[in-house]
């Protein structure tokens, strides 16, 4: 069995893989297939795009979806490409916070 993934561009171009069921046991409200749709938003335009400090560099998008929650993306580099392997749902202000002082806005 395969797992379904997009690729999609980010705003500097990079293209980020993304699995469709990264965000599936972090979010049972949400159908998988709606909110699959939604990583097009986070990553194309994020509210938030954060490079962090670490050797070699992670990519974390954030994006408020609708009124109810918001998405945080992290990207690494992997075998020659761009993968999103963690997906936050609603993160606590305070972890936002925390990642602005240790890594560098881009966005």
């Amino acid at each position: 069995m395969t797992k379904e993934v997009i690729y999609i561009d980010d705003p500097l171009g990079r293209k980020i893989c993304v699995e469709k069921n990264l965000c599936s046991e972090a979010m049972e409200e949400i159908e998988a297939n709606d909110l699959f749709d939604d990583f097009m938003s986070v990553i194309k335009k994020p509210a938030i795009l954060i490079q962090t400090t670490d050797t070699p560099p992670e990519y974390l998008y954030f994006r408020s979806l609708g009124w109810h929650f918001s998405v945080l993306l992290q990207a690494k580099f992997v075998s020659g490409f761009w993968k999103a392997y963690k997906c936050t749902i609603n993160p606590l202000d305070a972890d936002v916070v925390e990642l602005l002082k240790t890594g560098k806005q881009i966005i």
